[in-house]
């Protein structure tokens, strides 16, 4: 791939963006704030485990 411009100027990166009618302000870096009483988000995962490829034979390093 080649660069074959480069456009450095925030005032024309704006005016190219509000052309295609996508948004100008800058996206917020912070994480979304905490849940009251120290409650988790969502609901609580569970997480499981399928034993996928289990049954393949794993190589020894020293037999090669």
């Amino acid at each position: 791939m080649k660069v074959i411009a480069l456009i450095d100027r925030p005032a024309i990166i704006r005016q190219i963006l509000e052309h295609l009618g996508l948004s100008t302000a800058a996206p917020s870096f912070r994480a979304p704030p905490a849940p009251p009483d120290g409650l988790p988000a969502g609901p609580l995962r569970e997480w499981s485990y399928e034993a996928l490829f289990d049954d393949l034979p794993i190589p020894d390093p020293v037999l090669g």
